[in-house]
């Protein structure tokens, strides 16, 4: 049974809304907008991330602290993240390294500039750029759940 925060539904939802506000609408008026309104309109924008950053590891810690096995549960919430990543990581090495590969031959300078690009966008970056906070959130949760567990 999950336990109800109350507060938290409707900060993820506010918060996806300035988002989703920031990228669609602030974005495209940069720059017909005066430094000291820009500067009042990106001060929200800009915490809004951490703070999702800090309601997922609240809820993943008090949701491995309430399971019967935790180690259980942080992989299966890891592995559910990683389900929806993989195709997408696997969709930029189609895209990108393979016919990079191709077109410049399997040297090994061009085989390890390619493995540094792979590890950079799945590792650092994200595949595409809407998926960059996936691996900060893996390492946050992943390094997290480890020093609380060795904590103790």
């Amino acid at each position: 049974m999950r336990k109800y925060y109350p507060g938290i539904t409707i900060f993820k939802l506010v918060g996806c809304l300035l988002v989703l506000f920031a990228h669609l609408v602030i974005n495209r008026y940069m720059v017909s907008i005066p430094d000291h309104q820009l500067r009042f309109l990106s001060l929200p924008l800009g915490v809004i991330v951490p703070c999702f950053y800090v309601v997922a590891g609240f809820l993943a810690y008090k949701g491995w602290t309430n399971a019967s096995n935790s180690q259980h549960y942080i992989r299966r919430y890891v592995s559910r993240i990683l389900l929806m990543y993989v195709p997408f990581c696997l969709l930029f090495i189609f895209e990108f390294i393979v016919p990079e590969l191709i077109r410049g031959g399997m040297t090994i300078s061009n085989l390890g500039l390619q493995a540094k690009i792979l590890a950079a966008a799945v590792i650092l970056n994200g595949p595409s750029v809407q998926l960059w906070f996936i691996p900060p959130l893996i390492f946050s949760l992943s390094v997290g759940y480890w020093l609380v567990m060795k904590r103790g």
